[in-house]
């Protein structure tokens, strides 16, 4: 029997692409607009070639230039917030994404907010704020409110994905890429910018895997299951994130971060587990 992959499977392989951001990063000694820049252009490229080879047509419509548009302010926002405030900080403030999901989704698309859905939140976000809780300070207030507006941003792309279809997923990635990639590379020519092999090398792992086939795995699981599911399940993305250092560079994250990371993991599993067993006593 041939094994296919689930749409939460994609997605918990797309947030460990994600989580190598960190350490990626660590040997990329640019300016974090650049960084962003050169990786979007990579990324952007990637998900063209897979619309080429797969023969996805390109479908510009609102969907997707408002997906488009959410994921580029997600970028920045994200970027900004970490040349703002602590990293702590920003990587906190803006998992709180699983929230603005919900709060957006009740207001604007009447759903309902199940009882496991705010336990599982509640539970991620205290193991992400655990994880970081020797690292958090004040940092600069405005720092701290684009890094909440970072999260709102990215709730927005993940439901602005959730609604689309497959063709504009795929055209609002590229697009977003695009976009960000058009303010972030020029910055080249401010900041000093120096290509040696081990920099150039990051970027491209950055740029096609971390971020190119990680997204591309992200349309997929969207399709498959909803926009709080992916947001909940891509917080193993900032737990692994200190792993890869640990392992790859040798930086050991405290017993909080591990205590913080087994809280995330356990919710998740839990949630994960619930939701499986909904499903099936929910089948005729």
């Amino acid at each position: 029997m041939k094994w296919k992959m689930s749409p939460a499977v994609r997605m918990v392989f797309c947030a460990l692409l994600w989580s190598t951001g960190g350490i990626l990063f660590k040997w990329i000694p640019w300016n974090p607009f650049v960084i962003a820049g050169f990786r979007s252009l990579l990324a952007g490229c990637t998900a063209l070639i897979y619309m080429k080879l797969t023969k996805t047509p390109v479908r510009l419509n609102r969907s997707s230039w408002v997906a488009a548009g959410f994921m580029m302010l997600a970028f920045f926002g994200v970027v900004g917030a970490n040349k703002l405030t602590t990293a702590a900080n920003a990587v906190v403030l803006q998992y709180t994404q699983p929230i603005f999901i919900m709060l957006i989704s009740v207001i604007f698309f009447g759903q309902k907010a199940k009882r496991s859905d705010f336990i599982a939140v509640a539970g991620v976000f205290l193991g992400i704020a655990l994880s970081f809780v020797d690292q958090l300070e004040a940092g600069n207030i405005w720092g701290n409110v684009i890094a909440v507006l970072a999260g709102a941003f990215l709730a927005g792309m993940f439901l602005s994905m959730e609604k689309a279809g497959k063709e504009e997923k795929l055209t609002a990635t590229v697009l977003g890429h695009f976009m960000t990639a058009a303010v972030g590379v020029p910055l080249m020519f401010v900041y000093e910018t120096s290509f040696t092999p081990v920099s150039v090398a990051a970027i491209l792992a950055a740029g096609i895997f971390q971020m190119g086939i990680a997204y591309l795995l992200f349309i997929s699981a969207v399709d498959g299951v909803s926009a709080l599911s992916c947001s909940i399940i891509g917080a193993i993305e900032p737990i692994l994130n200190p792993v890869w250092v640990f392992l790859l560079d040798g930086e050991a994250p405290g017993p909080l971060a591990l205590a913080g990371g087994l809280i995330v993991i356990f919710s998740i599993t839990l949630w994960s587990l619930y939701k499986d067993g909904r499903k099936k006593t929910e089948k005729p």
